[in-house]
């Protein structure tokens, strides 16, 4: 049975060095795939990612500052790469919002691929867990597809650094922590030895 809420974990600093690479150039949509492995956690589903794998200049069929196309070949290499491993079995898609500071919203065409590409592993690639994620500069946008159902739940990236944290709405600026207070939180983590 598929979960209604669903995590996306990240290792610590794997996550900000995701969102520094793909946010290193603001004038295109950036891409990226991580591999994860999914894990039934009761109420949620959670996903642990494992690896990034940047498409390289030749995948990128076309990209402009609000569309990209990804070269089929590049996700089928990528999708081979994950069913070669034991420790992955969730394909997670991260694209970037470049042209939005805040509110990240997923488009038509965005939800189109999506939806396409979930009836694809569905029938194609049976077992695979697939979600999706957009990156504004500051705020983050992720959904945990029911491959062949047409359907999504929606997802959180979550992180175990403070300062690598991204919210997901813009309402939510009393979780948000200040510089100078995440480096209390951060150093107060480390002498507890709890970061891992």
């Amino acid at each position: 049975m598929r979960k209604e809420l669903c995590s996306i974990r990240f290792r610590n600093g794997d996550l900000g060095d995701l969102r520094a690479s793909l946010s290193a150039n603001l004038n295109r949509e950036q891409f990226a795939v991580l591999l994860g492995k999914a894990e039934d956690a009761g109420a949620a589903e959670i996903v642990a990612a494992r690896d990034v794998i940047y498409p390289s200049k030749r995948d990128i069929e076309d990209s402009s500052i609000a569309s990209l196309r990804i070269n089929r070949n590049f996700v089928a290499e990528t999708l081979k790469q994950m069913t070669d491993r034991l420790d992955a079995d969730a394909y997670i898609e991260v694209h970037t919002h470049p042209f939005s500071k805040g509110l990240v919203v997923f488009s038509g065409a965005d939800g189109m691929d999506e939806k396409r590409f979930s009836d694809y592993t569905a029938k194609e690639w049976p077992g695979i867990e697939y979600a999706s994620a957009a990156l504004s500069q500051t705020m983050h946008g992720a959904r945990f597809w029911h491959c062949g159902a047409r359907r999504y739940s929606g997802a959180a990236i979550k992180t175990q650094l403070a300062y690598e944290a991204i919210y997901k709405k813009t309402d939510q600026k009393d979780i948000a922590i200040d510089s100078e207070q995440s480096g209390v939180f951060n150093r107060g983590m480390l002498a507890l030895g709890l970061e891992s």
